[in-house]
């Protein structure tokens, strides 16, 4: 007994195949190369939470963490084709990928040096402050010499 609701030979062999998701070379990777490009942003959520769970305060161990947290996307922005060169061989643009790729190490830059402005590593405004050196007095006290 069929079961309610079946036609039977309604559908042909490569409509099964599609359904099972069967994919061309180059949509796998195309999706193998979008993985490659969206997997920075997965260590996002926690490195930022690594940052501030060590600390505001200027320690060993909060340096080493923003060392850490800058290092990792800096070294990634230099390799990316390094990382994309195995899609060099399928004819696949990964010209996305790699934008994505690059914008996500970009905020992971970003979230770092924020970090390392809050602990005061970089400098601010105030910091340059002696570059206006020559100022002019606002006001003149003569000592208390009354003539």
């Amino acid at each position: 007994m069929l079961p309610p609701g079946f036609i039977p030979g309604n559908f042909s062999q490569s409509d099964a195949k599609k359904a099972e998701g069967d994919k061309n070379p180059s949509e796998l990777a195309y999706e193998s190369a979008m993985t490659l490009a969206q997997a920075p942003g997965k260590a996002l959520f926690m490195n930022a939470f690594m940052l501030w769970m060590s600390g505001s305060t200027l320690q060993i161990f909060s340096i080493m963490m923003v060392a850490m947290s800058l290092w990792r996307p800096f070294s990634a922005l230099f390799s990316v084709n390094q990382q994309f060169a195995r899609y060099a061989a399928s004819n696949v643009d990964v010209t996305l990928p790699k934008l994505i790729y690059l914008v996500l190490n970009m905020v992971g830059v970003g979230i770092a040096l924020y970090k390392c402005q809050t602990l005061g590593i970089l400098p601010n405004a105030s910091d340059w402050a002696f570059v206006d050196v020559v100022r002019t007095p606002t006001e003149f006290s003569g000592g208390g010499i009354i003539y």
